[in-house]
Protein backbone atom coordinates (compact mmCIF):
# COMPACT_ATOMS: atom_id res chain seq x y z
CA UNK A 1 0.00 0.00 0.00
CA UNK A 2 2.84 2.51 0.90
CA UNK A 3 4.94 1.78 -2.58
CA UNK A 4 1.54 2.22 -4.26
CA UNK A 5 1.11 5.70 -2.64
CA UNK A 6 4.81 6.89 -3.11
CA UNK A 7 4.44 5.31 -7.08
CA UNK A 8 1.33 7.86 -7.37
CA UNK A 9 2.76 10.95 -5.51
CA UNK A 10 6.20 10.23 -8.26
CA UNK A 11 3.90 9.90 -11.08
CA UNK A 12 2.03 13.33 -10.07
CA UNK A 13 4.97 14.94 -9.43
CA UNK A 14 6.65 14.38 -12.94
CA UNK A 15 2.76 14.86 -14.65
CA UNK A 16 3.19 18.63 -12.77
CA UNK A 17 6.55 19.28 -13.70
CA UNK A 18 6.18 17.87 -18.01
CA UNK A 19 2.67 20.28 -17.63
CA UNK A 20 4.69 23.16 -16.06
CA UNK A 21 8.00 22.73 -18.79
CA UNK A 22 5.09 22.41 -21.51
CA UNK A 23 2.79 24.80 -21.03
CA UNK A 24 4.86 27.59 -19.93
CA UNK A 25 2.47 29.83 -19.37
CA UNK A 26 -0.36 30.40 -16.79
CA UNK A 27 2.10 29.53 -14.16
CA UNK A 28 5.04 32.02 -15.63
CA UNK A 29 5.90 34.69 -12.48
CA UNK A 30 6.12 38.46 -13.78
CA UNK A 31 8.80 40.60 -13.41
CA UNK A 32 8.75 44.49 -12.78
CA UNK A 33 11.36 46.68 -12.51
CA UNK A 34 10.92 50.22 -9.45
CA UNK A 35 10.57 52.94 -9.52
CA UNK A 36 11.85 52.48 -13.56
CA UNK A 37 13.73 49.52 -15.80
CA UNK A 38 15.16 52.77 -17.53
CA UNK A 39 18.43 53.67 -14.40
CA UNK A 40 21.20 56.46 -14.19
CA UNK A 41 24.81 54.57 -14.05
CA UNK A 42 25.08 54.76 -10.21
CA UNK A 43 21.92 54.03 -8.79
CA UNK A 44 20.05 51.41 -7.67
CA UNK A 45 16.60 49.37 -9.09
CA UNK A 46 14.46 46.73 -7.14
CA UNK A 47 13.71 43.66 -9.65
CA UNK A 48 9.94 42.41 -8.45
CA UNK A 49 8.84 38.94 -9.16
CA UNK A 50 5.53 37.66 -8.47
CA UNK A 51 3.26 34.96 -9.39
CA UNK A 52 -0.72 34.22 -8.27
CA UNK A 53 0.58 30.89 -7.46
CA UNK A 54 1.99 31.87 -4.70
CA UNK A 55 5.80 31.08 -5.53
CA UNK A 56 7.71 31.69 -2.16
CA UNK A 57 11.15 31.59 -3.75
CA UNK A 58 13.04 34.06 -6.83
CA UNK A 59 15.79 33.36 -8.90
CA UNK A 60 16.96 35.55 -11.67
CA UNK A 61 18.74 35.34 -14.34
CA UNK A 62 20.15 37.47 -17.32
CA UNK A 63 19.75 36.40 -20.86
CA UNK A 64 23.23 37.04 -22.42
CA UNK A 65 24.80 35.44 -19.51
CA UNK A 66 27.20 37.77 -19.07
CA UNK A 67 29.08 38.00 -15.07
CA UNK A 68 26.81 40.12 -12.80
CA UNK A 69 28.63 38.73 -9.34
CA UNK A 70 25.53 39.70 -7.26
CA UNK A 71 23.13 37.56 -9.26
CA UNK A 72 25.60 34.26 -8.49
CA UNK A 73 23.31 31.62 -6.73
CA UNK A 74 21.17 34.08 -5.23
CA UNK A 75 17.36 33.02 -4.90
CA UNK A 76 15.31 35.69 -2.77
CA UNK A 77 12.07 36.70 -1.92
CA UNK A 78 9.90 37.93 -4.11
CA UNK A 79 11.99 41.60 -4.40
CA UNK A 80 16.14 42.07 -5.42
CA UNK A 81 17.98 45.25 -5.43
CA UNK A 82 20.33 45.62 -7.84
CA UNK A 83 23.17 48.17 -8.08
CA UNK A 84 25.05 50.38 -8.09
CA UNK A 85 24.41 49.82 -11.63
CA UNK A 86 27.25 49.27 -13.88
CA UNK A 87 26.89 49.27 -17.78
CA UNK A 88 27.32 45.69 -17.19
CA UNK A 89 23.82 45.46 -15.43
CA UNK A 90 22.30 46.58 -18.55
CA UNK A 91 20.39 43.73 -20.56
CA UNK A 92 17.57 41.38 -20.39
CA UNK A 93 16.29 39.94 -17.09
CA UNK A 94 13.82 36.74 -16.39
CA UNK A 95 12.74 35.37 -13.32
CA UNK A 96 11.60 31.65 -12.25
CA UNK A 97 9.48 30.80 -8.90
CA UNK A 98 9.34 27.92 -7.15
CA UNK A 99 8.25 26.71 -3.39
CA UNK A 100 10.36 26.07 -0.57
CA UNK A 101 9.47 22.56 -0.50
CA UNK A 102 9.61 21.53 -3.73
CA UNK A 103 13.33 23.17 -4.07
CA UNK A 104 13.57 21.71 -7.75
CA UNK A 105 10.57 22.36 -9.19
CA UNK A 106 10.83 25.80 -10.47
CA UNK A 107 8.33 27.65 -12.80
CA UNK A 108 8.83 28.89 -16.64
CA UNK A 109 10.75 31.77 -17.16
CA UNK A 110 8.87 35.00 -16.70
CA UNK A 111 8.57 37.32 -19.78
CA UNK A 112 11.67 39.45 -20.42
CA UNK A 113 12.62 42.66 -18.65
CA UNK A 114 14.42 44.83 -20.32
CA UNK A 115 16.94 46.88 -18.11
CA UNK A 116 18.44 49.98 -19.83
CA UNK A 117 21.58 52.18 -17.99
CA UNK A 118 21.84 55.84 -18.50
CA UNK A 119 24.35 57.93 -18.46
CA UNK A 120 26.90 56.49 -20.58
CA UNK A 121 27.48 59.24 -23.17
CA UNK A 122 26.66 63.09 -23.55
CA UNK A 123 23.01 64.26 -23.25
CA UNK A 124 21.42 65.49 -26.57
CA UNK A 125 18.94 67.71 -26.58
CA UNK A 126 15.05 67.60 -27.23
CA UNK A 127 12.76 70.24 -28.57
CA UNK A 128 9.26 70.77 -30.33
CA UNK A 129 8.25 71.72 -33.97
CA UNK A 130 6.47 75.16 -33.55
CA UNK A 131 6.91 75.21 -29.56
CA UNK A 132 6.06 73.15 -26.92
CA UNK A 133 2.77 74.73 -27.09
CA UNK A 134 0.40 73.63 -29.45
CA UNK A 135 -3.42 73.83 -30.26
CA UNK A 136 -5.47 70.63 -29.67
CA UNK A 137 -5.80 69.23 -32.87
CA UNK A 138 -2.54 70.08 -34.43
CA UNK A 139 0.30 68.28 -35.24
CA UNK A 140 2.77 67.66 -32.68
CA UNK A 141 6.25 66.39 -33.56
CA UNK A 142 9.50 66.49 -30.93
CA UNK A 143 13.07 66.38 -32.03
CA UNK A 144 15.88 64.87 -30.88
CA UNK A 145 19.33 65.87 -31.62
CA UNK A 146 23.06 65.34 -30.78
CA UNK A 147 26.67 66.52 -32.33
CA UNK A 148 27.56 62.80 -30.95
CA UNK A 149 27.55 59.75 -33.52
CA UNK A 150 24.40 58.19 -32.00
CA UNK A 151 22.59 56.14 -34.29
CA UNK A 152 19.44 55.68 -32.57
CA UNK A 153 17.25 58.12 -30.40
CA UNK A 154 14.73 57.26 -28.03
CA UNK A 155 11.86 58.65 -26.69
CA UNK A 156 10.31 58.58 -22.91
CA UNK A 157 7.29 60.28 -21.97
CA UNK A 158 7.18 60.76 -17.27
CA UNK A 159 9.76 57.91 -17.65
CA UNK A 160 7.70 55.24 -19.80
CA UNK A 161 9.14 54.67 -23.37
CA UNK A 162 6.76 55.21 -26.21
CA UNK A 163 7.84 52.67 -28.41
CA UNK A 164 10.62 51.28 -30.94
CA UNK A 165 13.85 53.54 -31.42
CA UNK A 166 14.33 56.05 -34.33
CA UNK A 167 17.20 55.85 -36.49
CA UNK A 168 19.18 59.35 -36.49
CA UNK A 169 19.83 61.37 -39.98
CA UNK A 170 21.55 64.32 -40.88
CA UNK A 171 19.58 67.19 -39.61
CA UNK A 172 19.62 70.95 -41.50
CA UNK A 173 22.86 71.70 -39.14
CA UNK A 174 24.57 69.04 -39.67
CA UNK A 175 24.01 67.22 -36.12
CA UNK A 176 22.25 64.07 -36.16
CA UNK A 177 18.64 63.98 -35.22
CA UNK A 178 15.74 61.84 -35.44
CA UNK A 179 11.75 62.91 -35.40
CA UNK A 180 9.13 61.59 -33.54
CA UNK A 181 5.65 62.48 -35.00
CA UNK A 182 2.73 62.46 -32.24
CA UNK A 183 -0.10 62.94 -34.51
CA UNK A 184 -2.42 65.64 -33.74
CA UNK A 185 -2.25 66.91 -30.35
CA UNK A 186 -4.49 66.20 -27.67
CA UNK A 187 -4.51 67.41 -24.00
CA UNK A 188 -3.46 63.86 -23.51
CA UNK A 189 -0.60 64.49 -24.93
CA UNK A 190 0.47 67.22 -22.45
CA UNK A 191 3.19 66.23 -19.82
CA UNK A 192 6.94 65.83 -19.04
CA UNK A 193 9.17 64.21 -21.94
CA UNK A 194 13.25 63.30 -22.59
CA UNK A 195 15.06 61.88 -25.15
CA UNK A 196 18.04 59.66 -25.08
CA UNK A 197 21.04 58.49 -27.50
CA UNK A 198 22.50 55.15 -27.88
CA UNK A 199 24.28 52.75 -30.53
CA UNK A 200 22.62 49.26 -32.05
CA UNK A 201 25.46 47.29 -30.70
CA UNK A 202 24.85 48.70 -26.98
CA UNK A 203 21.17 49.13 -27.32
CA UNK A 204 20.67 49.06 -23.32
CA UNK A 205 23.39 51.75 -23.13
CA UNK A 206 22.22 55.13 -23.60
CA UNK A 207 23.77 58.23 -23.23
CA UNK A 208 22.34 60.71 -20.75
CA UNK A 209 19.03 61.93 -20.27
CA UNK A 210 18.24 65.09 -21.97
CA UNK A 211 17.22 68.32 -20.23
CA UNK A 212 13.47 67.72 -20.12
CA UNK A 213 10.64 69.76 -22.42
CA UNK A 214 7.23 70.52 -20.81
CA UNK A 215 4.44 70.21 -23.85
CA UNK A 216 1.39 71.09 -23.11
CA UNK A 217 -1.35 70.73 -25.78
CA UNK A 218 -4.46 73.04 -24.98
CA UNK A 219 -7.68 73.11 -26.15
CA UNK A 220 -10.78 70.78 -26.35
CA UNK A 221 -9.54 68.20 -28.43
CA UNK A 222 -13.32 66.60 -29.23
CA UNK A 223 -15.63 68.96 -31.40
CA UNK A 224 -19.09 68.35 -31.29
CA UNK A 225 -20.86 67.04 -34.02
CA UNK A 226 -24.61 68.21 -35.54
CA UNK A 227 -26.91 65.09 -35.08
CA UNK A 228 -28.48 63.69 -37.79
CA UNK A 229 -31.74 62.84 -37.26
CA UNK A 230 -34.72 61.14 -39.31
CA UNK A 231 -37.68 63.05 -40.38
CA UNK A 232 -40.78 61.86 -39.30
CA UNK A 233 -43.73 62.43 -41.14
CA UNK A 234 -45.70 62.21 -38.17
CA UNK A 235 -44.71 64.40 -35.87
CA UNK A 236 -47.81 67.31 -36.88
CA UNK A 237 -49.99 64.62 -36.02
CA UNK A 238 -52.37 65.81 -33.03
CA UNK A 239 -52.66 62.03 -32.26
CA UNK A 240 -49.21 61.18 -32.12
CA UNK A 241 -49.19 64.54 -30.04
CA UNK A 242 -51.73 63.11 -27.61
CA UNK A 243 -49.96 60.10 -27.54
CA UNK A 244 -47.09 61.48 -26.15
CA UNK A 245 -48.10 63.93 -23.84
CA UNK A 246 -49.90 61.35 -21.88
CA UNK A 247 -47.25 58.74 -21.10
CA UNK A 248 -45.03 62.21 -19.96
CA UNK A 249 -47.66 63.50 -17.67
CA UNK A 250 -47.96 59.76 -16.28
CA UNK A 251 -44.24 59.66 -15.72
CA UNK A 252 -44.05 62.91 -14.26
CA UNK A 253 -46.87 61.92 -11.40
CA UNK A 254 -45.12 58.46 -11.27
CA UNK A 255 -41.67 60.41 -10.11
CA UNK A 256 -43.20 62.67 -7.98
CA UNK A 257 -45.16 60.61 -5.85
CA UNK A 258 -42.09 57.92 -5.21
CA UNK A 259 -39.86 60.99 -4.21
CA UNK A 260 -42.72 62.34 -1.39
CA UNK A 261 -43.18 58.33 -0.23
CA UNK A 262 -38.85 58.13 0.00
CA UNK A 263 -39.27 61.37 1.73
CA UNK A 264 -41.62 60.57 4.29
CA UNK A 265 -41.23 57.02 4.70
CA UNK A 266 -37.43 57.17 4.71
CA UNK A 267 -35.83 59.55 7.13
CA UNK A 268 -31.77 58.65 6.16
CA UNK A 269 -32.64 60.00 2.83
CA UNK A 270 -33.51 63.84 4.29
CA UNK A 271 -30.59 63.89 6.40
CA UNK A 272 -26.96 63.80 5.35
CA UNK A 273 -24.59 61.57 6.59
CA UNK A 274 -21.85 63.04 8.99
CA UNK A 275 -18.44 62.48 6.65
CA UNK A 276 -16.48 59.14 7.87
CA UNK A 277 -12.97 60.30 9.26
CA UNK A 278 -10.03 57.94 8.62
CA UNK A 279 -6.74 57.36 9.86
CA UNK A 280 -3.50 55.30 10.35
CA UNK A 281 -2.28 53.56 13.74
CA UNK A 282 0.55 53.63 14.28
CA UNK A 283 1.61 55.80 11.43
CA UNK A 284 1.12 56.62 7.82
CA UNK A 285 4.57 55.84 7.21
CA UNK A 286 4.99 52.41 7.42
CA UNK A 287 8.56 51.13 6.56
CA UNK A 288 8.37 48.37 3.64
CA UNK A 289 6.53 45.28 4.46
CA UNK A 290 5.56 46.71 7.62
CA UNK A 291 1.87 46.52 8.59
CA UNK A 292 -0.51 49.17 9.24
CA UNK A 293 -4.01 49.69 10.88
CA UNK A 294 -6.80 51.90 8.72
CA UNK A 295 -9.60 52.94 11.12
CA UNK A 296 -12.66 54.06 9.36
CA UNK A 297 -15.35 56.14 11.96
CA UNK A 298 -18.78 56.48 11.30
CA UNK A 299 -21.90 56.14 13.15
CA UNK A 300 -23.58 53.54 15.27
CA UNK A 301 -25.94 53.15 12.69
CA UNK A 302 -23.47 52.14 10.21
CA UNK A 303 -23.48 48.58 9.02
CA UNK A 304 -21.43 48.65 6.38
CA UNK A 305 -17.53 50.16 5.18
CA UNK A 306 -15.61 50.14 2.83
CA UNK A 307 -12.12 50.87 1.99
CA UNK A 308 -11.20 52.53 -1.33
CA UNK A 309 -7.80 53.34 -2.90
CA UNK A 310 -7.07 55.68 -6.00
CA UNK A 311 -5.82 54.24 -9.05
CA UNK A 312 -5.40 55.62 -12.41
CA UNK A 313 -7.66 58.58 -11.35
CA UNK A 314 -10.35 56.74 -9.84
CA UNK A 315 -10.87 55.01 -6.66
CA UNK A 316 -11.19 51.13 -6.17
CA UNK A 317 -13.09 49.16 -3.80
CA UNK A 318 -10.11 47.28 -1.56
CA UNK A 319 -12.25 45.77 1.28
CA UNK A 320 -15.72 45.89 3.32
CA UNK A 321 -16.57 44.82 6.52
CA UNK A 322 -19.69 44.31 7.73
CA UNK A 323 -21.52 44.60 10.89
CA UNK A 324 -22.88 47.58 13.34
CA UNK A 325 -20.38 49.77 14.51
CA UNK A 326 -18.81 52.92 15.01
CA UNK A 327 -15.34 52.17 13.70
CA UNK A 328 -14.15 49.76 11.25
CA UNK A 329 -11.10 48.80 11.07
CA UNK A 330 -8.84 47.30 7.99
CA UNK A 331 -5.42 46.15 8.21
CA UNK A 332 -2.47 45.94 5.54
CA UNK A 333 -0.26 43.24 6.85
CA UNK A 334 2.57 44.11 4.04
CA UNK A 335 3.39 47.17 2.78
CA UNK A 336 4.52 47.54 -0.01
CA UNK A 337 4.29 49.63 -3.99
CA UNK A 338 1.04 48.01 -4.26
CA UNK A 339 -0.58 48.94 -1.06
CA UNK A 340 1.02 52.48 -0.49
CA UNK A 341 -0.89 55.20 -2.12
CA UNK A 342 -4.50 57.15 -1.31
CA UNK A 343 -6.95 55.50 0.50
CA UNK A 344 -10.59 56.85 1.42
CA UNK A 345 -13.40 55.25 2.73
CA UNK A 346 -17.09 55.45 3.79
CA UNK A 347 -20.17 53.72 5.11
CA UNK A 348 -23.47 52.51 4.51
CA UNK A 349 -26.64 53.25 6.71
CA UNK A 350 -30.04 52.69 5.78
CA UNK A 351 -30.22 52.79 2.05
CA UNK A 352 -27.88 54.94 1.19
CA UNK A 353 -23.96 55.72 1.27
CA UNK A 354 -22.06 58.46 3.02
CA UNK A 355 -19.86 60.78 1.11
CA UNK A 356 -16.20 59.73 0.88
CA UNK A 357 -13.95 60.84 3.73
CA UNK A 358 -10.84 63.24 3.38
CA UNK A 359 -7.54 61.29 1.69
CA UNK A 360 -5.51 59.35 3.38
CA UNK A 361 -2.15 58.88 2.33
CA UNK A 362 0.22 55.92 3.40
CA UNK A 363 4.06 56.00 2.65
CA UNK A 364 6.21 52.80 2.33
CA UNK A 365 9.63 53.87 3.34
CA UNK A 366 13.55 51.56 2.85
CA UNK A 367 12.86 51.17 -0.69
CA UNK A 368 16.25 53.68 -1.63
CA UNK A 369 19.44 53.79 0.55
CA UNK A 370 18.73 56.72 3.26
CA UNK A 371 19.68 60.46 2.43
CA UNK A 372 21.78 62.15 5.06
CA UNK A 373 19.87 65.28 7.37
CA UNK A 374 22.21 68.52 8.52
CA UNK A 375 21.39 71.64 10.02
CA UNK A 376 22.78 75.12 9.44
CA UNK A 377 23.45 75.51 12.75
CA UNK A 378 23.61 74.31 16.16
CA UNK A 379 21.19 72.08 17.81
CA UNK A 380 20.03 74.58 20.17
CA UNK A 381 17.73 77.90 19.52
CA UNK A 382 15.73 80.29 21.03
CA UNK A 383 11.92 80.59 20.95
CA UNK A 384 11.15 83.04 18.52
CA UNK A 385 14.33 82.56 16.22
CA UNK A 386 14.50 80.12 12.76
CA UNK A 387 16.34 77.33 11.90
CA UNK A 388 17.10 75.42 8.10
CA UNK A 389 17.12 71.59 7.51
CA UNK A 390 18.95 70.47 4.60
CA UNK A 391 18.75 66.54 3.22
CA UNK A 392 20.55 65.36 0.23
CA UNK A 393 21.46 62.11 -1.25
CA UNK A 394 24.91 61.84 -2.68
CA UNK A 395 24.48 58.40 -4.90
CA UNK A 396 20.53 58.93 -5.55
CA UNK A 397 19.09 62.29 -7.77
CA UNK A 398 15.52 62.54 -5.81
CA UNK A 399 13.77 65.08 -6.80
CA UNK A 400 11.37 65.78 -3.69
CA UNK A 401 12.18 65.39 0.36
CA UNK A 402 10.42 65.40 3.38
CA UNK A 403 11.26 66.44 6.30
CA UNK A 404 9.76 64.49 9.60
CA UNK A 405 8.70 66.28 12.76
CA UNK A 406 7.57 65.19 15.60
CA UNK A 407 4.39 64.02 15.94
CA UNK A 408 4.39 62.07 12.98
CA UNK A 409 3.75 65.41 10.97
CA UNK A 410 5.78 66.27 7.73
CA UNK A 411 6.52 68.79 5.06
CA UNK A 412 7.99 68.07 1.38
CA UNK A 413 10.17 69.91 -0.79
CA UNK A 414 11.25 70.23 -4.69
CA UNK A 415 14.99 69.54 -4.77
CA UNK A 416 17.04 72.67 -5.41
CA UNK A 417 19.81 73.86 -7.69
CA UNK A 418 22.49 71.95 -5.08
CA UNK A 419 20.40 68.96 -5.63
CA UNK A 420 18.79 69.40 -1.58
CA UNK A 421 15.75 69.89 -0.06
CA UNK A 422 15.60 73.16 2.47
CA UNK A 423 13.82 73.01 5.50
CA UNK A 424 13.20 76.59 7.26
CA UNK A 425 11.08 76.07 10.14
CA UNK A 426 10.58 79.29 12.48
CA UNK A 427 9.68 81.01 14.62
CA UNK A 428 10.25 78.15 16.62
CA UNK A 429 8.60 77.43 20.52
CA UNK A 430 8.66 74.67 22.94
CA UNK A 431 6.35 72.54 20.74
CA UNK A 432 9.21 72.35 18.02
CA UNK A 433 11.74 70.67 20.31
CA UNK A 434 12.31 66.71 19.10
CA UNK A 435 14.00 64.56 16.45
CA UNK A 436 13.86 65.10 12.97
CA UNK A 437 14.33 63.06 9.96
CA UNK A 438 13.96 63.17 6.16
CA UNK A 439 13.33 60.58 3.00
CA UNK A 440 14.21 61.39 -0.40
CA UNK A 441 11.34 60.25 -2.89
CA UNK A 442 10.76 60.52 -6.97
CA UNK A 443 7.76 63.13 -8.15
CA UNK A 444 6.71 60.04 -10.35
CA UNK A 445 6.48 57.95 -6.77
CA UNK A 446 5.53 59.67 -4.55
CA UNK A 447 4.04 56.72 -2.05
CA UNK A 448 7.47 55.18 -2.40
CA UNK A 449 10.34 56.77 -0.01
CA UNK A 450 14.22 56.10 0.79
CA UNK A 451 15.14 54.35 4.43
CA UNK A 452 14.93 57.42 6.85
CA UNK A 453 18.29 60.11 7.41
CA UNK A 454 20.20 60.33 10.22
CA UNK A 455 18.42 61.68 13.10
CA UNK A 456 18.64 65.18 14.47
CA UNK A 457 17.29 66.42 18.02
CA UNK A 458 16.50 69.84 18.02
CA UNK A 459 16.18 71.89 21.41
CA UNK A 460 14.21 75.02 21.72
CA UNK A 461 15.61 76.59 24.94
CA UNK A 462 13.53 79.56 27.24
CA UNK A 463 16.82 80.72 29.26
CA UNK A 464 14.61 83.83 30.50
CA UNK A 465 12.22 80.80 31.98
CA UNK A 466 15.13 79.45 33.43
CA UNK A 467 17.11 82.75 34.87
CA UNK A 468 13.72 83.10 36.38
CA UNK A 469 13.63 80.20 37.85
CA UNK A 470 17.15 80.48 39.49
CA UNK A 471 16.36 83.27 40.63
CA UNK A 472 12.98 82.48 42.55
CA UNK A 473 15.22 79.34 44.01
CA UNK A 474 17.56 82.10 45.42
CA UNK A 475 14.78 83.97 47.31
CA UNK A 476 13.14 80.83 48.53
CA UNK A 477 16.62 79.87 49.53
CA UNK A 478 17.41 83.05 51.66
CA UNK A 479 14.02 83.01 52.98
CA UNK A 480 14.55 79.09 54.55
CA UNK A 481 17.98 80.85 56.08
CA UNK A 482 15.76 84.24 57.59
CA UNK A 483 13.00 80.94 58.82
CA UNK A 484 15.74 79.09 60.27
CA UNK A 485 17.47 81.76 62.38
CA UNK A 486 14.24 82.87 64.00
CA UNK A 487 13.69 79.27 64.95
CA UNK A 488 16.88 79.13 66.98
CA UNK A 489 16.24 82.33 68.44
CA UNK A 490 12.96 81.41 69.86
CA UNK A 491 14.43 78.08 70.66
CA UNK A 492 17.69 79.53 73.19
CA UNK A 493 14.37 82.10 74.56
CA UNK A 494 12.40 78.98 75.47
CA UNK A 495 15.08 76.45 76.38
CA UNK A 496 17.14 78.45 78.06
CA UNK A 497 18.36 78.75 82.10
CA UNK A 498 14.89 80.23 84.53
CA UNK A 499 16.78 81.58 87.26
CA UNK A 500 16.07 85.16 88.39
CA UNK A 501 19.27 87.41 87.94
CA UNK A 502 21.09 88.77 91.11
CA UNK A 503 19.83 92.27 90.80
CA UNK A 504 15.95 91.12 90.44
CA UNK A 505 17.01 89.06 93.51
CA UNK A 506 17.26 92.30 95.84
CA UNK A 507 13.26 93.19 95.13
CA UNK A 508 11.98 90.40 96.18
CA UNK A 509 10.67 89.55 99.95
CA UNK A 510 12.92 87.34 102.32
CA UNK A 511 10.81 84.15 101.45
CA UNK A 512 12.73 81.88 104.48
CA UNK A 513 11.29 84.62 106.76
CA UNK A 514 8.07 84.73 105.31
CA UNK A 515 7.67 80.97 105.26
CA UNK A 516 8.77 80.72 109.26
CA UNK A 517 6.06 83.37 109.80
CA UNK A 518 3.52 81.72 108.42
CA UNK A 519 4.12 78.63 110.50
CA UNK A 520 4.22 80.63 113.76
CA UNK A 521 0.84 81.61 113.11
CA UNK A 522 -0.58 78.49 112.40
CA UNK A 523 0.79 77.01 115.36
CA UNK A 524 -1.06 79.59 117.35
CA UNK A 525 -4.33 80.08 115.51
CA UNK A 526 -4.20 82.68 113.85
CA UNK A 527 -5.74 83.20 110.10
CA UNK A 528 -4.64 85.76 107.70
CA UNK A 529 -7.81 87.72 108.18
CA UNK A 530 -6.87 88.57 111.54
CA UNK A 531 -3.64 90.48 110.48
CA UNK A 532 -4.87 92.33 107.24
CA UNK A 533 -3.63 95.86 108.92
CA UNK A 534 -0.13 93.92 108.64
CA UNK A 535 2.61 94.29 106.40
CA UNK A 536 5.05 91.89 104.96
CA UNK A 537 7.91 93.95 104.40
Amino acid sequence: MLSAIVSLACLGFFLIQSIWAQEGGHDKPSLLAWPSPVVPQGQHVTLRCQSPLGFDRFRLHKDDRTNVPELQGIIFWKNFLMGPVTEAHAGTYRCHGHYSHLPTLWSAPSDPLEIVVTGLSKKPSLSAQGGPVVRSGENVTLVCSSESAFDQFHLLREGVNLGRPLAGGRGPRGALQAEFPLGPGTPDHSGVYRCYGSFTRSPYSWSDSSDPLYLSVTGNSSSSQPLHTKPNSNSGNPRHLHALVGPSVAFVFLVSLTSFLVHHWCPDAKENFPIPIISATPSSVIPWNGSVKILCQGTLESYLYQLEILENLTYKQVEKKLGFQEVAEFIINHMDTNTAGRYQCRYRRGHRWSAPSEALELVTTGLYDKPFLSTDGGHVVMPGENISFQCSSAYISFDRFSLSRPGGATLSRHRDARLQGDFTLGPVNLSFSGVYTCYGWHSGHPYVWSAPSNALELVVTDTTSQDHTTENWVRMGVAGLVLLALLAILAENRLGPQLPHQEDQQDLPDLSWSWQRSQTERTFGLTPKDHQGDSWS
